[in-house]
Protein backbone atom coordinates (compact mmCIF):
# COMPACT_ATOMS: atom_id res chain seq x y z
CA UNK A 1 0.00 0.00 0.00
CA UNK A 2 1.34 3.90 -0.97
CA UNK A 3 1.64 5.43 2.62
CA UNK A 4 2.13 9.19 0.65
CA UNK A 5 -1.74 8.41 -0.74
CA UNK A 6 -4.23 10.31 1.75
CA UNK A 7 -7.45 8.53 2.64
CA UNK A 8 -10.65 9.80 2.10
CA UNK A 9 -11.92 10.67 5.72
CA UNK A 10 -15.04 8.24 6.41
CA UNK A 11 -18.73 9.96 7.18
CA UNK A 12 -20.88 8.94 9.32
CA UNK A 13 -24.44 8.11 8.85
CA UNK A 14 -26.31 11.12 10.43
CA UNK A 15 -23.67 13.65 7.88
CA UNK A 16 -24.34 11.39 4.81
CA UNK A 17 -28.30 12.09 5.18
CA UNK A 18 -27.53 15.68 6.06
CA UNK A 19 -25.26 15.57 2.72
CA UNK A 20 -28.64 14.04 0.84
CA UNK A 21 -31.05 16.85 2.70
CA UNK A 22 -28.74 19.65 1.70
CA UNK A 23 -28.22 18.07 -1.94
CA UNK A 24 -31.71 17.30 -2.55
CA UNK A 25 -31.15 13.55 -2.58
CA UNK A 26 -33.47 10.81 -1.53
CA UNK A 27 -32.61 7.53 -0.54
CA UNK A 28 -34.44 5.68 -2.93
CA UNK A 29 -33.05 8.29 -5.88
CA UNK A 30 -29.30 7.34 -4.42
CA UNK A 31 -30.02 3.71 -4.45
CA UNK A 32 -31.64 3.44 -8.14
CA UNK A 33 -28.45 6.12 -9.67
CA UNK A 34 -26.22 3.35 -7.62
CA UNK A 35 -27.72 0.30 -7.86
CA UNK A 36 -28.27 -0.83 -4.50
CA UNK A 37 -31.79 -1.77 -2.17
CA UNK A 38 -32.99 0.67 -0.47
CA UNK A 39 -33.43 -1.46 2.07
CA UNK A 40 -30.24 -1.98 2.81
CA UNK A 41 -29.05 1.48 2.20
CA UNK A 42 -31.43 2.49 5.04
CA UNK A 43 -30.30 -0.37 7.16
CA UNK A 44 -27.01 0.56 7.05
CA UNK A 45 -28.16 4.49 7.37
CA UNK A 46 -30.18 3.81 10.71
CA UNK A 47 -27.36 1.90 11.77
CA UNK A 48 -29.34 -1.65 11.80
CA UNK A 49 -27.22 -3.28 9.74
CA UNK A 50 -23.26 -2.60 10.24
CA UNK A 51 -22.14 -3.39 6.96
CA UNK A 52 -19.76 -6.19 7.75
CA UNK A 53 -20.36 -8.21 4.50
CA UNK A 54 -22.35 -8.64 1.25
CA UNK A 55 -24.55 -5.42 -0.22
CA UNK A 56 -24.42 -3.98 3.30
CA UNK A 57 -21.07 -3.71 3.31
CA UNK A 58 -20.82 -2.79 -0.48
CA UNK A 59 -23.30 0.22 0.14
CA UNK A 60 -21.85 1.57 3.43
CA UNK A 61 -18.44 1.70 1.39
CA UNK A 62 -20.38 3.63 -1.88
CA UNK A 63 -21.94 5.78 1.09
CA UNK A 64 -18.29 6.96 2.44
CA UNK A 65 -19.06 5.77 5.64
CA UNK A 66 -16.35 2.59 5.53
CA UNK A 67 -12.90 2.46 4.15
CA UNK A 68 -12.67 0.45 0.66
CA UNK A 69 -10.42 -3.07 1.05
CA UNK A 70 -7.53 -1.85 -0.35
CA UNK A 71 -7.85 1.42 1.50
CA UNK A 72 -8.27 -0.13 5.07
CA UNK A 73 -5.13 0.15 6.89
CA UNK A 74 -3.93 -3.44 7.83
CA UNK A 75 -4.41 -4.22 11.96
CA UNK A 76 -7.28 -1.27 11.94
CA UNK A 77 -10.69 -1.05 12.41
CA UNK A 78 -12.69 -0.68 9.39
CA UNK A 79 -16.21 -0.14 10.98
Amino acid sequence: MDTDTPRPALRTPEAVLTDFHWRGITVTGWCRANGFSRHVVNSVLHRYTPGLRGEAHRAAVALGIKAAPEQAVAGGTNE
